[in-house]
């Protein structure tokens, strides 16, 4: 077992991408770890950076959200060296991505109302936040909103193919048929 006492504070693990039974990638609020050889030995990179999401399509390419400068950050070299490949503004806190291809993906969270700021610190039963689902097909340059259901927050999103999916939101798990064009409900929470 690796044990992190001779590295810099590892912060707080907030999502993780699983390659196969031998790579591991782990995003915190500190870097991302990463390991090929079954968590034997683990590589520190992007010290000093909060990310809340990560991605991998292939043991190459992946993408991961940078939430100290709200962007959007790619790899083609397996998470080695990352490079910025969108804003997202400050008002967004991505909280999963998920990626069909190297162009069609899906980044989802939630979006803070204009009168706070940034802040998310905020009441559970005021509505001041709500969920947000943005598309990209070029790659993750460029983001869409898509129409959403009513919820205050989504934290993941997954398609089988390019028209079914699921998105879990606070308060219901909702599933498309119609490539995101519209959610059903397929569980409610409350």
């Amino acid at each position: 077992m690796f044990k992190l006492e001779n590295q810099p504070s590892a912060g707080q693990a907030v999502h993780a991408a699983f390659l196969d039974s031998e790579r591991a990638r782990i995003a915190t609020t500190k870097g991302i770890y990463l390991s090929n050889n079954g968590g034997q030995n683990w590589d520190f990179t992007n010290k000093d950076t909060d990310f809340s999401a990560i991605y991998f399509l292939n043991e190459r390419t992946g993408w991961v959200v940078n939430s100290d400068a709200n962007q959007i950050n790619g790899t083609d070299d397996g998470g080695n060296t990352w490079r910025r490949l969108s804003d997202v503004g400050s008002r967004v806190h991505l909280q999963s991505l998920y990626f069909m291809d190297q162009k069609d993906g899906w980044a989802v969270g939630l979006e803070v109302s204009e009168s706070l700021g940034t802040s998310i610190a905020i009441k559970e039963s005021v509505k001041q936040w709500t969920g947000i689902v943005l598309h990209t097909t070029d790659g993750g340059r460029t983001w869409s909103p898509m129409s959403s259901p009513e919820d205050h927050a989504f934290s993941r999103i997954f398609f089988g193919d390019a028209k079914r999916g699921w998105l879990l939101g606070t308060k219901r798990l909702y599933r498309t048929v119609d490539g995101g064009r519209s959610w059903q409900t397929a569980l409610d929470f409350e």
